[in-house]
């Protein structure tokens, strides 16, 4: 990770709910590939508090790479996106 991103992560992490953080770190460790298929999402990750087919139906970034009728993403842009909608869910 670049010191750029260390530096942005440490800010939003400063704001962040606790339980939040715990559940990113813990997606971010298990999907290890940078881009992973959508539908192995639940597979990858079960520490991840939405189902694959949830991601598909809210997840609409432009970093969505599709492949063999098959949708991949970007692992950087799906924590950015699980991280709002938890901060989301957490602020309530």
């Amino acid at each position: 990770m670049s010191e750029k991103n260390t530096e942005q992560n440490s800010e939003v992490t400063q704001q962040s709910h606790p339980l939040v953080e715990q559940l990113i770190h813990a997606v971010d460790r298990e999907i290890i590939p940078e881009v992973f298929p959508r539908h192995k999402l639940n597979i990858l990750s079960p520490s991840c508090p939405y189902d694959h087919r949830t991601i598909a139906n809210q997840y609409h970034s432009e970093d969505k790479i599709l492949i063999g009728g098959r949708v991949y993403l970007s692992k950087a842009s799906f924590l950015k996106f699980l991280r709002r909608k938890l901060e989301q869910r957490a602020t309530r």
